[in-house]
Formats: C-alpha cells, structure tokens, sequence
C-alpha cells in the first residue's frame, strides 16, 4: 500500500475527538427519583450492559469515521505490479520535440508543439507536486543539468516555441544520459517523449540498448502536406551589369494531393521581378526558370517564395549575390595588339591599360583583376612570384607565348605551377574543343554545331601538364596536344594558350571563337560567393576580403529586423572565417559589418530535412523503443480530461480512497442509525 499524501495521516490523533466525548460525554450521569430502591435496582442491573456495549458500539464507528476520511485524504493505492512506466520517483525527464515539422496541425485543430505542450502540463499536474523535472527540447543550447520544480516546468514549457535546430533521437538521449549522469541519479527515472516521429530524426538502429521506463506521447497530423523550396541557382555564376540572368529554383510537393497552379514568385531588393506558376503532383519535384536582367552594380538581395500553410518555414529561400560594374585588365606586352585593342574597346564592361614589361610591377597591377602576358618571351623571377601571388587573391592570369619564347628559361618558372613548355612544332594543326560539356563553356553556346569550323595554328609550343596537376583543358590540337590549359591556382586562375596570336601563325583573333574565350576568361576573375548557406549548429562561412582591420571585430547584422551578434571569428591570409551562434538568427540577408562598413553580405535559409513529410505510426515507434530494452506506455490519448485520468490510473495503480470514503459514510450512517434506535432505557 501506497500514499499520495502521506504527510495527511499525521490528521489521524483526531480519534482523540470521539474518545474524549465518550469519556466525558456518555458517562455524565443523570438523577432519577424513584419511589422504591429496589425498583431502580432492577433497571440498572437490566440496562448496564445494552449501554456500555452501545456506546463502545459508537465509539468505535466514530473512530473509524475519522480514520476512513483521514486515510481517504491521503489517497491510498496499491501499485501495479506489470507498470511498465511508473515507480515511485522523485524525478522525471520531459522531451518536447520542437522542431519545424511540430507546427502543423494536428487533429485537435491546433499546432502540435501546442497540443505537446498541453499533454506535458497535464502529465506534470497529475504527478505528486514533490517531483522534479529535466526538461529537453531541440534547442542546441539548451540546459540539461537543471531540476525544475512542478510549477517551473510548467511556466518553462509553455514558454518553449519553435526552432531552426532538430536533434536526432539518439543525441536526445545521450542528452538525457548526460543529464542523469551529472546530478548522479538512478539510470531508470522515467522518460516521457513528446513527439511526432519524423523518419529522418528517428535513428532508432544508433540507440543504446537501455531499460529505462519510458512514455510515448504521440502527436498525429491532421494531414500531411507540405510544399518546399529547395534550392536556388544561376545559369552563370559570375554577375555583370547589364547581364541577362537565368535563376533556377526547385520545389517539391510532400504531400498526399496533387497542387495546381501554385504561384511562385521572385524578388529582387524586395521588387518583385518575376512570377510563375507550376503544377505539382503528389511527391513530384520540379524546376521553375525565371529570367531578369542586372540594372545595377553591387550587392543583391534576392528570395523565391510561395504561399503555402500550415507549415511555411520551407516557403522562402533567400539568397544574395553582387554584381559587378567592369573588369580592370592590363596588357603586358612590349608590341601592339590590334585584336587585343579591339576586343576590350567594343565592349564597355571592360577597362583595360597596356603597359610595357619595364612598367609592369606589383604597384601598377595591384587593382588590376586580369593580366594578360602577351607575346612573352621570358618573365623575371622577381615579377613571376609577384603574379603568382596575385593570383592566389583570386586574380586571373593569361599566358600567350611569344614566336621566340625561351623555352628553358620559362619551364623553370612554369615548372611550379604544373606545366612546361614542349619544343616548337610548326605543323599546320586545326585547334578542337576537348569537350564542350566541361564547366568552362558552360552557357557559353545557344547550340552545339557538330561541324564548325576550327581555327588553325602553324608555329606552337605544346603544353605538358605534370602527373599531379589538377587542370582543365580547353582546347588542344587535331594530334591530341594541348594548345590551351587553365589552371587553378588557389582561389584565382591561370590560362596558357600554346601559340603566339600572329596574323602569319594563326587565325583564332579574327575567329568567333576569341570572342567567346576572352570573356569566359575574363568572367573568371570575378570572384564569386556563395548564394546562401544552410543553418545548422556547426555552420562555418569564409569570406574573401583584401584588407580587414584586425582590432575591429565583424558583426552579423539582419537587414530586415537589425538584430546583432559578434560571431567567433578568425582571419587567415586574405579570408575571414566566422562561426555565428545559429540558434540566436533565422532565415533572412544579413550584413557583415566592420568598423560601421558592410564588407560582405549573407543569405541564410532553414534546411529542408524537415519539410519531408515522412512518419513512423506510434505503433512502430513504440516497438523500435522495446527492442532497445526501454519499458513502453504508448498514450495517443486527445482529450486533456481523459489523459489526465489515465495518467493518474497508470501513476497510482488501484486507487482506494473512494472505498474508505464510502465506509466512512457507512460509519456514520451506522452511528446516527444506533444512536436514533438504539434506546436504552436508564
């Protein structure tokens, strides 16, 4: 036998009430004249015995009386002896998943975070109000060291809200190992997890085996239906004034029902710039392309959305790219290119200086994002190193040999980067693509021609790349030799075309070709970043940057609602690494600010592995615990009244406190039916 209130039985010296009325009540004695003594004799001797036994009788039911409410206010009940769950305990542990998939409506009409909260309170109220609580939730910075009261985890949880970060099962129980280990309590407090059994966070074959009771609270959605942004892309990674875009995005419909002309829209610096509308089936993913053109330079804000409810953390997705006004170039030449000059003054994205080799130097180039080395014959150590490291920054670097190169003197400095030059051939050879689907012509052609005409080379220095290079080859001769190779080199890109650009040697200048090839190269040199990057807790961002004041820390600033962090930062050699706190941002632009400065900006967006509608049944989540050994009430128990009474069903066993309180109104009944019958004649 067990006690809900044990401190209540302490009442039970009020016995001492009924014992004092009989001792000072049923024996007052009460004169009676009589006209002859041996007729009260008799009365006496006949009515002794009815009435000690009588009030004995009394006595005895009024103690009883007093025990049986006494015993019923302490709420006896005798334990379950099969509980797979409830022992008696003075502490508990309470998960409430609070992921993003937790929004959606459950059967009640209301989110399922709400319902979960809901069941939590009630389970915390049916508990005896000495218990303590570990309280879980997905948030990664959560406390688990901490005991709660019955009245703080109440107020804590109905404070808990939604959240980017989500944990799987088994770093929830670690957490709780953890939690256990550090107040040193016993390994088998009990567990109740609010969840609603999202496939991806259910990682049951990582469990540790455990025999921990445990409680299943399973939220059930009301549907499951979901509609997702997943990803965003540019056709040309590189962004110019002027330039038409191409941005992809992908969308993925979770659900059971087919969706028909969802509008899907795109904005620009909160414009809106395109919209379209697709049809989605039941599991499909599909592509939406949406077209715009750059009218300005600089940074861009850009976000894809679509309106789609209950669930609508996925309808977003953010991203930022810059574009840029022009391209520096410098022409290092000691001749006159008339095809040079032409290229970079037909186009006005371009603004180029020709310098000789007696002026180039790492002043003169220092802004410069593309050099050309045309027509070199040989370079100065001195000078290679000072380009060398002007490419590791990003710059773009191109090699156009000379009709008497130095073959040995160049091959010592090209050496370090990968390649050498081969003999002079002066064969007549057409020039090849290697292969038109590498990343170099990517968008660089409306079609394939299969046969196009080549251009042709006479005098050349055939590449030859080294085992361990990583490279590209762009174009190579009819005998397989390599006639233009681009390496990278860090974060910046090295081209080297195999022969010189004479009139006489060949015709690529005067072929639509060059054209083409110069402004992929060019492009090269814009640097690009990353559109977005995904929250998580390990997120890492490296950011290029020329010049950064290393006393003034970086802060992380969200346009829309100008909340602030200093994340943990590091500079390495032109990069800036920063580790921002994710559990304190959401989804949104967020400007990197130095010394009041923005110096680069962020577009941040939830991950998607949530928007998979995808659930174990409470069934199946159930025997995943017994088979890691955990002791499995499952509760799918709706209304609060009902679960309430089958918690406290489940906590107490058989309960006996209405059965002491039905005896104790038999006690009185039978008191005041003796003492109004009962008569004894005195």
């Amino acid at each position: 036998m067990y006690f809900l209130y044990p401190w209540v039985l302490w009442f039970s010296f009020l016995i001492a009430i009924p014992i004092i009325i009989h001792l000072f009540y049923f024996r007052r004695y009460k004169t009676v004249y009589f006209s002859r003594n041996d007729l009260l004799e008799n009365v006496i001797k006949q009515s002794r015995s009815q009435q000690k036994l009588r009030n004995l009788i009394v006595l005895l039911l009024r103690i009883l009386f007093v025990l049986a409410l006494v015993f019923a206010f302490a709420q006896p009940y005798q334990k379950r002896t099969n509980d797979a769950f409830i022992e008696q305990t003075d502490a508990y542990v309470l998960y409430i998943d609070n992921s993003f998939s937790m929004n959606d409506e459950g059967e009640q009409g209301v989110s399922l975070l709400e319902e979960a909260k809901s069941k939590a309170i009630t389970l915390v109220q049916s508990l005896p109000k000495n218990v303590k609580y570990f309280l879980l939730t997905n948030n990664s910075n959560y406390s688990v060291d901490k005991l709660f009261s019955s009245d703080e985890v109440q107020k804590k949880i109905s404070e808990i809200s939604v959240v980017s970060s989500s944990l799987r099962w088994s770093e929830v129980l670690k957490r709780l190992q953890e939690a256990v280990e550090t107040r040193m309590m016993s390994r088998t407090i009990p567990v109740a997890w609010f969840s609603d059994g999202q496939k991806y966070a259910v990682d049951y074959p990582a469990w540790q085996n455990d025999s921990i009771p445990l409680s299943l609270f399973y939220m059930s959605h009301a549907k499951n239906n979901n509609i997702s942004i997943d990803s965003v892309w540019f056709e040309k990674p590189q962004h110019l004034i002027y330039q038409r875009e191409q941005l992809w995005t992908t969308l993925t419909n979770h659900g059971h029902d087919d969706v028909a002309a969802l509008p899907v829209k795109l904005y620009i610096n909160d414009t809106l710039k395109a919209t379209a509308t697709i049809n989605l089936a039941s599991k499909a993913t599909e592509k939406v392309v949406f077209d715009f053109v750059n009218m300005r330079a600089g940074w861009h804000n850009g976000r894809v959305e679509i309106a789609d409810f209950p669930i609508s953390f996925d309808n977003t997705y953010y991203f930022s790219f810059n574009v840029f006004s022009g391209i520096k170039v410098a022409v290092i030449s000691d001749q006159t290119s008339s095809h040079l000059q032409a290229f970079f003054k037909s186009d006005s994205l371009f603004n180029s200086v020709f310098l000789s080799w007696n002026a180039a130097s790492s002043k003169t180039l220092s802004d410069k994002q593309v050099i050309i080395l045309y027509h070199v014959n040989n370079i100065s150590t001195g000078l290679w190193s000072e380009l060398l490291e002007m490419v590791k920054k990003g710059k773009v670097i191109i090699i156009i040999p000379s009709a008497n190169l130095q073959i040995a003197e160049m091959n010592t400095l090209l050496q370090k980067i990968g390649i050498i030059y081969m003999p002079k051939d002066t064969t007549r050879l057409n020039l090849a693509i290697n292969s038109i689907d590498q990343e170099f012509f990517k968008g660089l052609f409306v079609k394939k021609e299969e046969r196009l005409a080549m251009p042709w080379v006479n005098l050349k220095y055939p590449i030859q790349l080294q085992n361990n290079v990583i490279s590209d080859v762009i174009l190579s001769f009819e005998n397989g030799q390599n006639a233009l190779v681009h390496l990278k080199y860090e974060k910046g890109n090295i081209f080297c075309f195999a022969h010189p650009m004479l009139s006489q040697n060949t015709n690529l200048q005067v072929h639509p070709l060059f054209v083409a090839l110069f402004h992929r190269m060019m492009e090269k040199s814009l640097q690009t970043t990353a559109l977005y990057y995904t929250l998580h807790p390990q997120l890492s961002i490296s950011i290029p940057v020329d010049t950064v004041l290393m006393d003034k820390p970086v802060e992380l600033q969200n346009i829309n609602t100008l909340s602030t962090q200093i994340p943990m930062q590091q500079y390495r050699y032109n990069e800036l690494n920063i580790s921002p706190n994710v559990n304190e941002m959401e989804a949104g632009i967020y400007w990197i600010i130095q010394n009041n400065k923005e110096i680069h900006r962020l577009a941040l967006n939830y991950s998607r592995k949530e928007s998979e509608m995808n659930f174990y049944t409470a069934e199946q989540l159930s025997d995943f615990f017994k088979q890691k050994g955990y002791k499995v009430n499952l509760y799918t128990v709706q209304d609060l009244d009902l679960l309430k009474y089958t918690i406290s069903n489940e906590q107490r066993g058989k309960e006996w406190w209405k059965w002491l309180l039905g005896l104790a109104f038999i006690f009185l009944l039978s008191e005041m039916l003796i003492i109004r019958f009962w008569k004894v004649v005195k």
